[in-house]
């Protein structure tokens, strides 16, 4: 593939918008990534500056008519209306962590590979996604009991709490093993605290019930005593719980 496209601000049809993305040169698939990122960057700003994505339902049929996609065009329509909500402050881009790779095959040309680094990706899924801030979870102490008949499931939590930042101070069976949805008690009466526990736990188990308790001088700001909920989705994903 090769583009023309010369040096400073330009306006770039489809044809050559689609060359730039898929254009590889210098560090070669990392480079692309980054100048789709530019892309991406540049489209926001036109959609959001000039109010053109309010315009989008409208044009909603004529899209679905110049595209292959097997989404109809209700979900097109679903897609623009949630587009319109964002605010460009809030919308970040980033690379999975990864290195590059080339195969050889003799009698062929080799074949370059970016192969991401699974075992460092959840970290940045946890900022990206869900907003995950280990500096201010390290400031909540939380104990993690297990409310079921399942052995290690309050461990198994509670290791991924620690992953997430959180002060973790025990570990421990609950007073009942009947348990049917995860439990948050709170006795912090600090509201951002609680959103961010909550959003660790409700990551695994949206059902998850919230109760206030009096502070307790040596207790943790927090407890959560797991429910059958966290047993099903252990089991769901093939995980083994490890002891408490």
């Amino acid at each position: 593939l090769v583009i023309d496209i010369k040096a400073g601000l330009q306006v770039l049809d489809g044809e050559k918008a689609v060359g730039y993305l898929r254009y590889r040169g210098g560090l070669s698939d990392v480079d692309r990534i980054k100048r789709q990122q530019k892309f991406l960057e540049a489209l926001k700003h036109k959609l959001f500056s000039l109010g053109a994505i309010a315009k989008v339902p409208s044009l909603i049929a004529e899209i679905a008519d110049c595209v292959d996609t097997n989404m109809t065009p209700g979900e097109m329509l679903s897609y623009a209306r949630l587009a319109m909500k964002v605010e460009m402050p809030n919308v970040r881009m980033d690379v999975l962590p990864g290195d590059i790779r080339t195969i050889e095959d003799p009698g062929r040309p080799p074949l370059s590979y970016y192969v991401v680094r699974e075992d460092e990706c959840a970290e940045l899924v946890d900022i990206l996604i869900w907003g995950v801030d280990r500096e201010a979870n390290a400031e909540i102490t939380v104990e993690v009991l297990n409310g079921t008949e399942v052995p290690g499931l309050a461990g198994f939590f509670a290791a991924e709490l620690r992953r997430q930042g959180f002060d973790v101070v025990s570990v421990a069976d609950a007073d009942r093993h009947d348990l049917t949805v995860t439990e948050i008690i709170d006795r912090s009466r600090d509201d951002d605290k609680l959103r961010r526990l909550s959003q660790a736990v409700l990551r695994y188990m949206p059902l998850a019930e919230l109760g206030r308790a009096r502070a307790v001088r040596g207790r943790p700001e927090f407890t959560v005593i797991v429910g059958q909920d966290y047993a099903a989705y252990v089991e769901s994903r093939g995980e083994e719980s490890t002891g408490d």
